[in-house]
Order: C-alpha cells, then structure tokens, then sequence
C-alpha cells in the first residue's frame, strides 16, 4: 500500500481566485538539505531522511543524517528537498 500525505494551503486573493499550494511529505531516504539557521554551519548540510515525526505542538519534524553522521532535526520550514 502507498500512503502519502498532502499539505495544502489555501490563499484567496482579489476575484475570488483561489491558489492551492501542494507540498508532499518527506519519505525516509529522500534526500534533502538544511539550513545553516538550524545547524550553525556555514552551509546548507545535505543528507538522508532518517525520520518524520508530526509534532502536535510543532507541527512536522524532519531529521537527517549527513555523510559525515551528524545527525540534524528541526522543523520542516528549515529543510528543502533535493
């Protein structure tokens, strides 16, 4: 079986018309990158999805291990996909 879970927001803008935006969760193994806000380097890290977690106080959590075995979490907003 295959389960994927959409995000969706909604804008309206003037004349009613409407803008769905649709981003697709994270899988373990996808490959991503992360911001230098949330690890201190220098950077954008890249790395694998090792976890997902829904939050219910953060919302979703994402964390990766990197090539050299850090590994790094935080909140989606902090990660972008490869």
């Amino acid at each position: 079986m295959f389960f994927f879970v959409l995000h969706v927001i909604i804008r309206t803008f003037a004349k009613n018309e409407i803008l769905v935006i649709v981003a697709m969760e994270p899988k373990i193994g996808d490959k991503m990158r992360v911001s230098p806000q949330l690890t201190s380097q220098s950077d954008w890290i890249d790395g694998e999805v090792i976890d997902v977690e829904h939050n219910p106080f953060t919302g979703l959590v994402i964390s990766i291990k990197d090539k050299l075995g850090r590994i790094f979490f935080g909140q989606s907003r902090y990660f972008v996909a490869l």
